[in-house]
């Protein structure tokens, strides 16, 4: 009789051996679904930060632009104070401090405005005063000046 039986109960075995590893198997797919889900959770948050701070990113780097643009184009970015009597308040005190021989960098430190504006305020006087100072330290002797008359 148990051999008449034999059949089925290999049967029985194999399906409840099937019924395990379906089982295993749907709990391993369950334990992957949950850790996906987290990491997409995580990288979602990850996502929303990185896009604030790109967002944040291009902001700063609008208004630097619209700074620099103001500088170049010589008008005062939005904030700052405007008027020609602050920008040349400004520029004799830079002309007056690189006279008595401080360094731009010192300058820019006592001033508060950044060390690039205070060598362009340098740069652009000396360029505007060098015919001054050209005629100031080379004046005209006699004989240059008696050669200066011949010529037509």
């Amino acid at each position: 009789m148990f051999l008449t039986l034999l059949p089925y109960l290999t049967v029985v075995a194999n399906l409840v051996l099937v019924l395990g590893i379906l089982l295993g198997l749907k709990q391993r797919v369950l334990q992957l679904c949950a850790r996906t889900g987290q990491q997409e959770k995580t990288l979602g948050t990850e996502t929303a930060r990185l896009n604030a701070e790109i967002t944040e990113l291009k902001s700063h780097i609008l208004e630097l632009e619209q700074t620099a643009n103001s500088l170049v184009s010589g008008t005062a970015p939005p904030g700052s104070a405007t008027g020609n009597s602050v920008n040349n308040t400004l520029r004799s005190k830079v002309l007056k401090l690189h006279r008595l021989g401080q360094s731009p960098d010192r300058i820019a430190g006592s001033l508060r405005v950044p060390q690039g504006e205070v060598d362009l305020l340098v740069k652009v006087h000396k360029i505007v005063m060098r015919p001054y100072e050209e005629v100031v330290l080379a004046p005209l002797g006699g004989e240059a000046r008696k050669n200066l008359r011949d010529k037509p």
